[in-house]
């Protein structure tokens, strides 16, 4: 689309991008000089850079790599648990905490009787 017609045409191209990703390629005698792009999608994908980003510095941070290159290498897929068997062991602890309270407060009283 050419510079004038952007000009001519702007509000309507406002509306029509408004909730779009779709982009208008502004040309100037002959050369890309602008893309027109919502806000809602330039945000996104400002959002997307800076997620890359921090993902290439993740990357890049050798001491952290070599962190997750040594918690590879030490994970046996053996000591995995299930969620179902995280929630079974949680619920017994429980159960041990509760019991375990429960028999320490007669203690509690006989001492406060004291």
């Amino acid at each position: 689309m050419s510079l004038l017609e952007v000009r001519q045409q702007l509000n309507e191209l406002a509306q029509q991008l408004k909730e779009s990703e779709d982009t208008v390629v502004v040309v100037n005698q002959g050369e890309n000089v602008l893309t027109i792009l919502s806000f809602t999608y330039y945000q996104h994908l400002r959002e997307t850079v800076e997620s890359l980003q921090h993902t290439l510095d993740i990357l890049h941070d050798e001491k952290i790599m070599t962190a997750y290159r040594m918690a590879q290498k030490n994970l046996n897929m053996d000591d995995l648990l299930s969620l179902q068997e995280i929630e079974r062991q949680l619920a017994s602890e429980d159960a041990e905490i509760t019991k375990i309270a429960e028999s320490a407060e007669p203690l509690e009283r006989q001492q406060e009787e004291m």
